[in-house]
């Protein structure tokens, strides 16, 4: 659903900007949105659109409200979007790159994932989200902060930088930070400091190993640092 005024504009980008909308659960849940918004804006060149490319601009959001829920018999609002990728006779296939995004913002956004199965509700307020430019087989930059909220635990105001590097054969992450506060019940001091820093990790897909050569992680005065290699036992989803 789309209210408000819609923009449209063609040359040199295919523009559309939009005021309020939303968009539905899909069947089988309740009838409220999955998510809404105050304002949202996609460009697309024109000329590679026609010749079957996407040359996205930053696709930016205002006022996001993504509401996630996860029923007692693990079925998710979130799962089961679009059709069902198309089998390949030859395990070597590749597709051609369709294109690139410039980049995805979501501003002043909203997060409410509730976990029937652990009967747990998660919040997260006042969502900034940053992602740089999407390109296949380039390493992709990522921003976000928020406060989350969840019953029973100190409350987290967090912010969260880092580097996805795509690698034949493993998932790398280059540069990533965690550092905020948490503050509230249970804890006996207003606020206490929080920081994790990975300069780099990575988890080879062949034998599921994960080799994180230095880390460093602070929670109020407590300051550890070292190193970590493992073997999954199981394969990640």
């Amino acid at each position: 659903r789309l209210e408000g005024d819609i923009e449209l504009s063609f040359f040199p980008w295919l523009a559309l900007t939009t005021g309020q909308g939303s968009l539905g659960n899909p069947p089988g849940f309740a009838a409220e949105p999955f998510v809404s918004w105050r304002e949202a804006r996609l460009r697309a060149r024109l000329l590679p659109l026609l010749r079957g490319r996407a040359v996205l601009d930053t696709v930016k959001i205002v006022g996001a409200d993504f509401r996630l829920l996860r029923r007692a018999d693990g079925t998710a609002n979130w799962e089961g979007w679009g059709p069902a990728p198309a089998a390949s006779g030859h395990a070597g296939d590749t597709a051609a790159p369709a294109g690139m995004v410039a980049g995805l913002e979501l501003e002043d956004g909203r997060l409410q994932f509730q976990d029937d199965v652990a009967a747990r509700l998660v919040q997260l307020d006042d969502w900034q989200l940053a992602v740089g430019a999407i390109r296949p087989g380039e390493p992709i930059d990522l921003e976000t902060a928020f406060h989350a909220t969840t019953e029973g635990l100190p409350a987290a105001r967090l912010r969260i930088v880092g580097r996805y590097v795509p690698r034949d054969k493993a998932t790398v992450l280059e540069n990533f930070r965690l550092d905020g506060t948490l503050a509230g019940a249970p804890l006996a001091v207003p606020e206490i400091p929080l920081e994790l820093a990975i300069p780099s990790a990575r988890l080879l897909t062949a034998n599921n190993e994960i080799q994180i050569p230095a880390w460093r992680a602070q929670l109020g005065l407590f300051v550890a640092s070292g190193s970590l290699q493992a073997t999954m036992q199981q394969a990640p989803s």
